[in-house]
């Protein structure tokens, strides 16, 4: 840990100098008098009975000049390392994507190993006293803070340089509720009122134990795909998923939800009690307002689902009807919404010897088998009998389960999603007009450079019920059907590779997206934290009102992160966060 420290006090020396002479406020730094002194550590750490550390990078292991060095660990790690979210879940500064740790100490001997990347050291949270501690040290001394809980973060907000961490993953606890009845102060026809089930989960639950939960007592929750995803920063993002067509966000479905705020004091926030900051906590990100500790949401009843597996390309790489196709298809997105299907799917650009594609996972919401794949059998049709032989298309896999659940614990296993290397991605919500968009076709196929687009029918019906300002999530979800990702990735310590990768991403692949859908917005956990006017994708008309309660709640900035509510008044640079 000296080595690592002593490497991350020369990289922040220059830029600290730099602002002291600019006389720009900065977060403090490690071998600097701002930084707390090693007895104020250790009484912190006598506060938390123990449960300070001063982490060591996961791939140190890989390193011999690093004192946790071994070589059959190593073997270990590295295969983990880029296929496993419970790898980096379980360590208390690993992230999934190696650019937001700085690429630091990755798990090979022909990379440099330091600690810069990683938090200084980490408040190992298993109770509220934990985390109230954490957070009035870091305000009291001026110390970076960031929290970390599964690690599910595609934005990069687990991970910073010269930080305190606080790692919520062991703030455990699951209560099913039979009936729970929100607030009396509400009337029957507010948007927020409630009686019926419901689940408390404490932020460092994952979805998958939280539906189990439920599903013991014929209930369901909205989860997204992964069953590892925690469910603080689920909910904090707005949590889409298949079930938010007919039933909402995750966020739209949050009773009541208990916070650690800046301030270091402990509320409860629901429709009646400290109604902006619930307001806010659903779908204004996380790392802004406070350490969440639980959340209480609703359960619904079980249902059965469909699945299929559908798709079309074009066997003689005829590229102009398969876009013709494509476009197509982006008018029926909406229909297959209406009518109780969604998907995961995406688009593959092809080449001169093999075809683009589109396929992926068609589901049919309390809808038997025969009945999805009537409903999805007219579209193969169109596809077979429209374009001659360019194009050809096909269902199968059909099965049924007989819940949610079930259909859920048959998609877990190896992810999808590239780990262990350094990627950004990038989304756009799509409404209706902008699936009917007359160059929807030469906008995709700008938008799937470098690495496809994921169709998700994660809105609709749903999430049109609430009304735009009735959380803090995009108003964006209130009008779409679609959510497109885009992504692009790069070579480790390739500083050319990065900058480029990030420009086309930012103003080319998400620039035809914005294009397409100008009126829309992102979704927050898979946006860009590039994206050049991120109050306006991220937020839409409900930035301001997030903003205010931002600036009053944390006035001194305790919690920041890159592009997230009040942001702007920051910036970081070689590590060293300071005033703009």
């Amino acid at each position: 840990m000296r080595q690592m420290l002593g490497a991350l006090i020369a990289c922040c020396h220059f830029e600290l100098a730099l602002a002291a002479r600019s006389g720009r406020q900065c977060k403090a730094v490690p071998g600097t008098t701002s930084w707390p002194s090693a007895s104020a550590w250790d009484a912190l750490n006598t506060t938390l009975s123990g449960h300070l550390i001063a982490p060591t990078p996961p791939g140190a292991v890989c390193h011999p000049d690093q004192p946790s060095y071994n070589n059959a660990t190593c073997a270990v790690v590295a295969d983990l390392w880029m296929k496993s979210w419970a790898f980096h879940s379980e360590d208390p500064v690993s992230v999934a994507e190696n650019n937001w740790s700085n690429d630091s100490c990755l798990p090979g001997p022909q990379y440099p190993c330091s600690g810069v990347g990683y938090p200084v050291y980490v408040v190992n949270a298993s109770k509220p006293e934990h985390v109230q501690a954490g957070v009035n040290f870091a305000r009291e001394n001026n110390v970076r803070l960031i929290v970390k809980g599964t690690g599910h973060d595609f934005r990069g907000r687990t991970a910073a340089p010269n930080s305190l961490s606080i790692w919520t993953r062991y703030l455990r606890g699951l209560i099913y509720h039979e009936s729970y009845q929100t607030c009396r102060c509400l009337s029957p026809q507010d948007p927020n009122a409630y009686n019926g089930p419901a689940v408390t989960a404490a932020a460092g639950e994952n979805l998958g134990a939280a539906f189990a939960l439920a599903k013991q007592h014929g209930s369901m929750i909205i989860v997204g795909s992964s069953a590892s995803v925690g469910v603080g920063g689920f909910l904090t993002g707005g949590g889409q998923s298949l079930m938010s067509s007919r039933k909402g966000l995750a966020a739209d479905a949050v009773l009541e939800v208990s916070v650690v705020l800046p301030s270091g004091g402990i509320i409860t926030a629901n429709a009646c009690q400290n109604p902006d900051i619930f307001w806010a906590v659903r779908g204004g990100g996380g790392s802004t307002f406070g350490v969440i500790l639980n959340f209480t949401v609703k359960a619904f009843l079980s249902e059965p689902v469909s699945s299929l597996q559908f798709g079309f390309q074009s066997p003689t790489l005829n590229d102009d009807k398969f876009w013709e196709a494509m476009t197509y298809m982006a008018t029926q997105f909406t229909i297959l919404g209406n009518s109780g299907v969604t998907a995961f799917a995406s688009l593959a650009l092809g080449n001169s010897t093999s075809p683009s594609t589109f396929a992926g996972v068609f589901q049919g919401a309390n809808q038997s088998a025969a009945q999805t794949a009537a409903i999805m059998q007219p579209l193969a049709d169109h596809f077979n009998s429209s374009y001659g032989s360019d194009i050809q298309s096909q269902i199968t896999d059909v099965k049924e389960y007989t819940s949610y659940y079930d259909w859920f614990l048959a998609q877990q296993g190896e992810t999808n999603t590239p780990l262990g290397i350094d990627l950004a991605l990038a989304s756009r919500i799509l409404d209706e007009k902008a699936l009917n968009h007359p160059n929807f076709a030469a906008l995709i196929k700008k938008a799937a450079v470098p690495a496809g687009v994921a169709f998700n029918g994660v809105a609709g019906p749903g999430t049109h019920a609430y009304p735009s300002d009735f959380n803090a999530a995009s108003p964006a979800w209130r009008t779409g059907y679609i959510h497109a990702i885009v992504g692009t990735f790069w070579p480790p310590f390739d500083q050319a590779a990065k900058a480029a990768a990030i420009e086309i991403l930012t103003y080319n692949t998400t620039g035809a997206l914005r294009e397409l859908a100008p009126d829309t917005g992102s979704y927050l956990n898979e946006a860009n934290s590039y994206e050049p006017n991120f109050q306006q994708a991220f937020w839409g008309s409900n930035y301001p009102r997030l903003l205010a309660i931002k600036r009053a709640i944390d006035p001194g900035d305790v919690f920041w992160c890159q592009a997230c509510a009040g942001s702007e008044q920051w910036e970081v640079t070689n590590g060293v966060l300071c005033h703009v």
